[in-house]
């Protein structure tokens, strides 16, 4: 797949679309809970993390010990210090709260580590106090804030050919790290897959033809390019 292909289908498509959708999401009448403001908060960070392994001069993958492994902090931290704080001076020095009080604390249990205070939409977006701590975070002032970056910043990055000095990311550092990035995930996918029972549920053929899908478009996708293997070994389409 094409960086452009993934930018387009994967960030400007589903990621930016759904913050749009979220952000949009009016909690329904006489209800008191249900304003999707932690999904909203989830993807923002899960977006940004994916930036910083898209960008990071050092790759996407690293081996450690012989073994690979996705440094899903270091791209968390390389994208914020790097990209979307040097935009946005506010954000300066917040990272790894961010990080550790929010994203671990939501993705790992759905809560919000103590004193983070959440909002669909905050005048006070980011503002903070150290004596009592209590920080505000507004989600539509964050989702506009990392799509400004990423128009400002990253989008650009695509049209740099052919740069030799490392340091400086080009549209083949993002295209390098993608491919590490989804060689690991396709290694990580079938080794799980391996593990399964056999199922006695096979899929049908075309079933992918109404659900949301990994790849860019399926209706558009050659068979000999989209191949999807049952447990019982036969191959789709």
């Amino acid at each position: 797949m094409t960086i452009e292909d993934f930018i387009d289908h994967n960030l400007t498509g589903y990621l930016f679309s759904d913050l749009d959708t979220m952000a949009n999401f009016e909690l329904l009448e006489g209800r008191k809970y249900g304003g999707v403001n932690y999904p909203m908060l989830m993807t923002i960070l899960a977006g940004i993390e994916l930036l910083g392994a898209l960008v990071n001069p050092r790759g996407s993958v690293k081996k450690i010990n012989n073994k690979k492994v996705i440094e899903g902090d270091a791209h968390f931290v390389h994208f914020w210090q790097r990209y979307l704080s040097e935009d946005n001076l506010k954000y300066k020095g917040l990272n790894n709260l961010f990080y550790h009080l929010l994203r671990n604390g939501i993705a790992h249990t759905f809560i919000a580590k103590h004193n983070i205070y959440v909002y669909k939409s905050s005048p006070h977006h980011l503002s903070y106090e150290i004596t009592k701590p209590e920080l505000v975070v507004g989600c539509k002032e964050f989702a506009k804030d990392l799509k400004t970056t990423y128009e400002k910043r990253i989008v650009p990055i695509l049209s740099v050919k052919n740069e030799k000095n490392p340091d400086i990311i080009s549209r083949g550092r993002m295209q390098s790290n993608l491919d590490d990035l989804l060689d690991f995930y396709e290694e990580e996918s079938r080794l799980e897959f391996s593990n399964l029972p056999p199922s006695k549920n096979h899929l049908e053929p075309h079933w992918y033809s109404d659900t949301r899908s990994s790849l860019p478009s399926l209706s558009n996708v050659k068979s000999e390019e989209l191949q999807i293997t049952t447990p019982s070994g036969i191959k789709y389409p």
